[in-house]
């Protein structure tokens, strides 16, 4: 195959449309000059893991919703072949911003000689890659927390659960005191895009502002054991400066996953 342009847009899994949280799903390539589509997406198997994210998410509206996009993106290739001479931009519609669960990233240009060698790449460094990236500094992270209350005998005090109603609005947390309504939360800044690393701020920001709005828990029995981002790369150090004062404006404690002493102090106090 002869090099030629590509557009690809990223598809993601965007349950909760308040927190604009999502997950990479899947990558659509569309061939402009001869009109051919192809996809890949995450593999309904991978369920579990989706919904852990999002938890409480019932995997049924994940796995109802990988089969509505995949019918609809066959339908598109095919439909693609068929229309070779009708000038209907179809890519442009498929990707356009809507309120849906299912969403597109802006269109993205690139060349290719191989696409399915393209596709595959993509898939990996959007869908499997980041995704996993995201999770494992948190979990890393977890397990620097869990240790510290295992040291100060606080692993039964502080454990994993939730903050909340289901009835209402709920949200997980790894580590939460359910005598005094409060909670540790690792969150970490280790974003290749300023716009990445305010967004995942934002997504915590908003949480934890809707429960309060709910009455479920105040903004300072809350502490976000943050990891900020690259001391070098300044442009992501303003944007962690930024989402880090909003964060702190709202009530929320902010203590760097270093500072443990200030971390264990937090645990201590509420404890009573």
């Amino acid at each position: 195959m002869n090099r030629q342009a590509a557009k690809y847009s990223i598809i993601r899994f965007q349950p909760f449309t308040e927190t604009e949280e999502f997950a990479n799903i899947g990558i659509v390539i569309y061939l402009p000059i001869t009109k051919e589509l192809y996809f890949k997406l995450r593999s309904a198997r991978e369920s579990g893991r989706i919904c852990q994210f999002f938890a409480p998410l019932d995997k049924q509206i994940y796995t109802h919703s990988l089969k509505i996009i995949q019918d609809e993106l066959e339908r598109l290739q095919a439909y693609a072949q068929e229309a070779e001479n009708i000038h209907v931009n179809f890519y442009d519609e498929l990707i356009r911003t809507r309120e849906d669960i299912i969403q597109y990233s802006h269109s993205r240009v690139l060349f290719t000689s191989n696409v399915q060698d393209t596709l595959d790449h993509l898939f990996h460094q959007y869908v499997h890659r980041s995704f996993a990236h995201k999770v494992g500094f948190e979990e890393e992270m977890q397990k620097r927390i869990k240790t510290l209350l295992d040291a100060s005998n606080l692993n039964q005090t502080f454990t994993k659960g939730s903050i909340g109603d289901e009835s209402i609005y709920n949200v997980a947390l790894p580590f939460v005191n359910q005598v005094t309504n409060s909670a540790i939360k690792p969150i970490q800044f280790q974003h290749a895009k300023p716009h990445q690393l305010i967004e995942h701020g934002l997504t915590w920001l908003t949480k934890i502002q809707q429960l309060k709005r709910h009455n479920f828990i105040q903004p300072n029995h809350v502490l976000f054991a943050f990891q900020p981002p690259d001391q070098e790369q300044n442009i992501l150090l303003n944007a962690f400066q930024d989402i880090k004062e909003q964060i702190e404006e709202s009530g929320i404690i902010m203590r760097n996953i270093n500072d443990t002493e200030k971390i264990m102090h937090f645990a201590q106090q509420k404890i009573k």
